[in-house]
């Protein structure tokens, strides 16, 4: 197991590398001076040569990444362009709603998925698992957005149930919640039903059965327990996924978290910011994944054999 964990570290580093490379050059090819947007179309050509010293877009693009580099290794992404505020503290400051979106989410979806999921795999070809596999599907194939203003149309406008923007109250996290769980939902019902229906099938339950076992007894202690390998690793993949996921949800529901930072910030052409954020929702990928790898090996000690 140690070694299976030092394989999977290093290979976290590598890919963390790579990940955080990527957005060094992506930012900087996307069409805009920050500068510009910063000092206005009236800024002299002097103005423009001391801010762009400033902040060391002068300097050669190699000196710029390794800087890049040795900063982030000290979490220093510099300051905002915009608010004259350090990147990370910003991003930081904004990760308490994103995080308390994100698991809100993922608990709907775990919940509903597991008991939708046990249903429509206890009778199978019956009218509720027809209805849950239809619904699963339409709802796997919905767009985020387009789904929250829906429930935003019907729940705040036109009932006037739930709040409509912000996060000042607990109601306020319904609807973006609901609106995020809705596809990770989606796609673990399936998955939930179809590893059921292939577990309950193998010997060992008919053995369990014939020994007079309870049904509940022979669902929650044998199969549901050899069916969560995939569902740990596809649950740990979209939370990672949730991370960078709200930001569209965020939009539209004037979340102040994570998401609406790094919208305001590729507006604004803020590097510094959009490094940051996209860096940090990287990192938390990568170490979700990590997590995964690792609950998936002591879940299932043949992969650490394999691997």
């Amino acid at each position: 197991m140690i070694n299976y964990t030092i394989r999977r570290l290093l290979l976290a580093v590598v890919i963390l590398w790579g990940a955080l490379t990527l957005v060094f050059a992506v930012v900087r090819l996307v069409p805009g001076d920050p500068v510009s947007v910063i000092l206005g179309p009236d800024a002299t050509a002097e103005e423009v040569a001391d801010a762009r010293r400033e902040l060391g877009l002068e300097r050669n693009v190699v000196i710029q990444y390794a800087t890049f580099l040795g900063r982030v290794t000290q979490l220093d992404f510099g300051q905002s362009f915009r608010h004259n505020r350090d990147a990370f503290e910003m991003v930081i400051e904004r990760l308490p709603a994103t995080v308390t979106l994100a698991l809100t989410a993922i608990c709907i979806a775990l919940v509903a998925s597991f008991l939708l999921g046990i249903a429509a795999a206890l009778r199978p070809r019956g009218v509720a698992d027809r209805a849950i596999s239809v619904l699963s599907l339409i709802g796997q194939s919905l767009p985020s957005f387009w789904v929250g203003i829906i429930l935003l149309l019907i729940f705040a406008r036109q009932l006037g149930w739930l709040p409509s923007a912000g996060n000042s109250t607990p109601q306020h996290l319904i609807l973006p919640a609901v609106t995020l769980a809705l596809p990770f939902t989606s796609i673990l019902v399936r998955l939930i039903r179809s590893g059921l229906l292939e577990v309950l099938g193998e010997g060992y339950i008919q053995t369990a059965r014939s020994k007079g076992l309870r049904e509940s007894v022979v669902l929650f202690r044998h199969a549901l327990r050899n069916m969560l390998i995939p569902v740990v690793t596809v649950a740990g993949l979209q939370l990672g996924a949730l991370l960078g996921g709200t930001v569209v949800v965020e939009e539209v529901f004037s979340w102040p978290g994570l998401g609406r930072l790094l919208v305001d910030a590729i507006g604004n052409r803020d590097y510094t910011v959009i490094q940051a954020a996209i860096a940090f929702v990287t990192t938390a990928f990568v170490l979700v994944n990590l997590v995964v790898d690792l609950l998936y090996a002591y879940i299932d000690p043949r992969v650490r054999v394999v691997n």
